[in-house]
């Protein structure tokens, strides 16, 4: 008997559970394996393959540097200073893809598909197609002779929500005019139609650039590096090449295109400065040289000639400030107006000012904000969470600019007041000179002041022409992309060994919460667990038939060894001589009851005790087939005072073994059992038998078995491993409860595996004879 586990730590019972329940459901976790590993297979074969392509190109930095230029026209007409992530934005922004798309058939796609799986051809198409209508549906192509082909479409009406279907037969070369479409397929000369299935799909100008720019990519490759790395990916490779070298190229002509506006914008500027200033500058030189003729003194004395120097400097200043005032002003009209903010520069303001260089950085990342917006407004609406943060984002920096802004304009206008005061005071001082001298320095600081300007602007206009006639841009393309030499995804060897991994989680998963879930008694220790009753025996599963008697053909069987131990396990627990009841009950049917009867008696009259088996399931028995007798009479006919009880026992093919059958069904088997009578029977019994097993019924179903379980030696619980549930110890835990009860054990029938317990386990080796 059983009635003390063996002291092992509970983490080593614990692995040893996940061992035994992984190995009872080994075949559920090969087989979930198996499913995850070609699923992973089939998923890797026909994902397709994608390149990546990569250029790269360094951004000048050509406005920074001119940032720090005192030049009042070049930083009145200067773009500004753009940053490396302003350059990334226009690298992956919709004006530059369309611009690389001009050079790159974006818009037919053809495929055909090759051992089930689909490849796309791009130039290497034998037919092509003139679209008219039916942008966006897949047509489906195959051979269907020398001058024709099949034509297959499928698609979904925009109106109805109904599928539509069209197959039909066309000839090459020939227009197909239908309501939904309508286009030209031309056979490439040479080219023949294979027994493969293609397929084509045209996209509209829109939905291509969508598409492109979906797998843009484009950084910087370190974080204070002016060198921007751009990437590609497409199912082609020699698309992905040429479109990321478009792209680059595109960019580079861009900013090329950008250089030349603003070279023309300093030209406008200029020569609108130079027609004014040139008439002006006239105007001065004459009345300069009218006012030498008249006046016959010509020297100016130091004092005058230092004030009007002063004058000029200061003079000078306040040209110089309102051009800045001009400029903040146009600044502040557009951030009210919302117009032309991503053309906004603050590179004319004065370079060494905080509030200079505040404003460029909140302008910069404006620009950069709006540039954002409008890639998002593509693929979403103004509902978009990304785009209404941007947008809040937008009018806080607005504010801030606005804000900036004023304090620039505070700061303008005391230099206005310091300057007003200076020119006035040499105004006073030129007033105190004599009058010829007076204004002969007024009219000789204008023409000079004149000249100076017009001399700087004819200067500039030509630098200006110069520079747009030899415009190259300040970028440049490092390396061009090259034809990928492989794909960067899928990765199919991590795919399968993924999917395998998945495979073996799930299945010890599954497999673990099978287990969890499964009420069912398994092992010894799950009985153990739950009530401290002694197991009397294990009884492994039977392979042959069940319903025949065997031990005494197989006397070396593990079976009959463990009916062996039962029986000593049984002769332990009985005390005194004489003859021994003992009653074998379980929950319900099918746990193996009346088999471990069986067994039971023939091992015990193996040992030369007389043994008889009485049936007392009278609902359903089975005893009678084991022994291959008839069931015409027996306790049920006994009981009712209709045969003897010598009529009923029956002699066995076995030495020392006899059973009573149950007999026809009775419709009161309770009150049968119940009655006097069976006590007396049973007292007959154990004059003649040394060993009385009584087959019961089902202590869970009727409730027979509890009075006749009062009348025995010895109870057997029956549990049959992996059928009976758990909660059925409840019934055993009630029955113990009872003081007439004696010799309650349990036995655990049909074990299918080897593990009994942790106390010990069978080796099927270990005997030559087997069952």
């Amino acid at each position: 008997m059983n009635e003390n586990k063996l002291d092992i730590p509970e983490d080593e019972i614990n692995f040893k559970e996940i061992f035994w329940t992984l190995t009872r459901y080994r075949m559920s976790i090969l087989f979930f394996i198996t499913i995850f590993t070609i699923t992973a297979v089939v998923y890797a074969y026909f994902k397709p393959d994608i390149y990546q392509a990569v250029a790269t190109v360094e951004v000048g930095i050509e406005n920074k540097m001119n940032a720090g230029s005192n030049d009042v026209v070049a930083a009145a007409t200067s773009a500004g200073y753009i940053s490396p992530d302003t350059e990334i934005a226009i690298i992956k922004s919709r004006f530059l893809v369309i611009k690389a798309l001009k050079n790159i058939n974006f818009t037919h796609h053809y495929y055909r598909t090759t051992n089930m799986k689909e490849f796309e051809l791009y130039k290497n198409s034998p037919f092509s197609v003139d679209m008219i209508r039916g942008e966006g549906l897949s047509f489906e192509v195959s051979y269907h002779s020398k001058n024709k082909y099949r034509l297959v479409i499928t698609g979904i009406d925009n109106q109805t929500s109904l599928e539509w279907k069209y197959d039909k037969i066309h000839t090459f070369d020939k227009e197909v005019n239908n309501q939904k479409f309508i286009f030209t397929l031309t056979l490439k000369k040479g080219r023949i139609l294979k027994d493969d299935k293609y397929r084509f799909i045209i996209l509209s100008k829109s939905g291509a650039v969508s598409s492109a720019m979906g797998r843009v990519n484009a950084q910087t490759v370190g974080k204070f590096s002016s060198i921007i790395s751009i990437s590609y990916t497409d199912n082609v490779a020699l698309r992905a090449k040429e479109f990321t070298n478009a792209l680059a190229e595109a960019y580079i002509k861009q900013s090329i295109d950008k250089k030349n506006r603003e070279a023309s914008k300093t030209l406008a500027f200029v020569d609108g400065q130079l027609d004014k200033i040139d008439y002006t500058l006239q105007v001065s030189e004459l009345k300069l040289e009218e006012f030498k003729k008249d006046s016959r003194s010509m020297t100016i004395d130091a004092k005058a000639l230092s004030v009007s120097n002063r004058l000029d400097t200061a003079q000078n200043k306040m040209a110089t400030l309102m051009i800045q005032i001009g400029i903040i002003d146009e600044i502040y009209k557009d951030i009210k107006l919302g117009k032309s903010i991503d053309t906004i520069s603050v590179t004319g303001l004065e370079n060494n000012s905080n509030h200079s260089y505040s404003l460029a950085s909140i302008i910069s990342n404006l620009q950069e904000t709006i540039i954002k917006i409008k890639e998002l407004r593509i693929d979403y609406t103004d509902e978009y969470p990304e785009v209404k943060k941007l947008k809040e984002k937008t009018r806080k920096l607005k504010s801030n600019i606005i804000s900036v802004i004023k304090n620039i304009k505070r700061n303008f206008d005391k230099r206005k007041k310091l300057l007003d005061i200076s020119i006035e005071k040499g105004k006073d001082t030129i007033s105190e000179l004599p009058e010829d001298e007076r204004k002969f320095v007024r009219l000789k600081r204008k023409f000079e002041v004149n000249e100076k300007i017009y001399s700087y602007l004819l200067e500039k206009q030509a630098s200006v022409s110069i520079l747009k006639a030899s415009t190259v841009s300040n970028n440049r393309i490092l390396d061009k992309a090259l034809l990928p030499r492989g794909a960067i995804s899928p990765k199919r060897k991590i795919i399968v060994i993924t999917g395998f991994i998945l495979g073996l989680l799930f299945a010890v998963a599954f497999s673990l919460l099978r287990a969890f879930l499964d009420d069912r008694i398994k092992y010894e220790n799950d009985v153990t667990k739950i009530v401290n009753i002694p197991i009397l025996g294990v009884i492994p599963h039977i392979k042959h038939n069940p319903d025949k008697v065997s031990l005494h053909l197989f006397p070396k069987s593990i079976i009959t060894e463990a009916f062996r131990s039962l029986r000593t396990n049984l002769n332990f627990m009985l005390k005194g001589d004489g003859s021994h009841t003992i009653a074998v009950t379980s929950t319900i049917s099918s746990e193996g009851k009346t088999t471990v009867c069986v067994n039971l008696a023939s091992i015990m009259s193996m040992s030369n005790k007389k043994t008889i088996i009485v049936n007392l399931d009278m609902r359903k028995p089975t005893l009678h087939q084991k022994f291959g007798i008839k069931n015409d009479k027996g306790m049920s006919t006994l009981l009712s005072y209709r045969t003897t009880l010598s009529d009923v026992i029956y002699s066995t093919d076995y030495k020392n073994l006899d059973i009573i059958p149950a007999g026809p069904t009775p419709p009161n088997p309770s009150e049968l059992i119940q009655d006097e009578f069976m006590i007396k029977i049973l007292n007959k019994l154990k004059k003649v038998y040394d060993v009385i097993i009584i087959d019961t019924p089902p202590i869970g179903i009727v409730t027979d078995a509890r009075m006749l379980i009062h009348l025995a030696d010895s109870t057997i619980y029956v549990a049959r491993a992996e059928y009976s549930k758990k909660s059925f110890l409840k019934n055993i835990e009630k029955i113990s409860i009872f003081k007439d009860i004696k010799g309650l054990g349990i036995v655990i029938n049909d074990m299918k595996n080897q593990k009994y317990g942790y106390e010990y386990t069978y080796d099927n080796n270990y005997y030559e004879e087997k069952i």
